[in-house]
């Protein structure tokens, strides 16, 4: 689980900040539609759904953390079905996936993540299904659909975990020049959310290898 330490800061962070911000931001939706009459009860059925999709939530997290992992997956999908429209749809797609990586079931780890991927509100979580898809695809083996699946633009605070990964698939498909590029920018990325020692070590020990060839 430990590449997955500073994706779940990240997870924690937004979590917080919904549960601190959420109410505000669905009283200001509602007042800036002018809907005036009944503003309360929406705003009450609003925020009793939420608190309905935090505990299913919070129970899926405390099964996943204690590692029982029988109920996960018809958890998570109560709340991609019923709660689409609640961050913690979005965050149950992840931690159904790991629970899935867990139990050894890539397909439904994919399945989770490309929900997650497609769906998702916060960009953030976006690009974490992405950068998790790509993890997912390579260790069932399909490495061609795991470098497509980070083909794209990241932020800096993924940059470098994307090309640390871009790396290891490029270095898994024999294309060792791609890879040595790939972790090079992994270690000039301004935001390092991976372990840079071993990012090191895996980009000198292409440079030493294909010097003495």
């Amino acid at each position: 689980m430990a590449e997955f330490e500073t994706e779940e800061q990240q997870l924690e962070a937004l979590r917080k900040w919904w549960q601190e911000n959420g109410r505000g931001i669905v009283v200001g939706v509602v007042l800036g539609l002018g809907a005036v009459g009944g503003w309360r009860g929406w705003v009450y059925y609003t925020e009793a759904r939420a608190e309905s999709a935090s505990a299913i939530y919070q129970t899926l997290m405390r099964n996943l953390t204690n590692n029982e992992l029988t109920d996960i997956a018809a958890q998570a999908q109560e709340l991609i079905e019923d709660y689409a429209s609640t961050p913690y749809a979005e965050l149950a797609a992840l931690g159904d996936a790991r629970a899935a990586v867990e139990q050894a079931d890539y397909e439904r780890a994919k399945k989770s993540l490309q929900w997650a991927r497609d769906n998702a509100n916060q960009q953030n979580i976006r690009h974490i299904a992405r950068i998790r898809l790509a993890r997912v695809l390579r260790q069932s083996g399909d490495l061609d659909a795991a470098l497509e699946a980070i083909d794209v633009a990241f932020p800096a605070a993924f940059l470098a975990a994307a090309e640390e990964l871009r790396g290891d698939l490029y270095l898994a498909k024999g294309d060792r020049d791609k890879a040595r590029d790939a972790y090079r920018k992994a270690l000039g990325a301004s935001y390092s959310s991976v372990d840079r020692e071993l990012v090191e070590m895996k980009f000198n020990d292409l440079r030493s290898d294909d010097a003495g060839s």
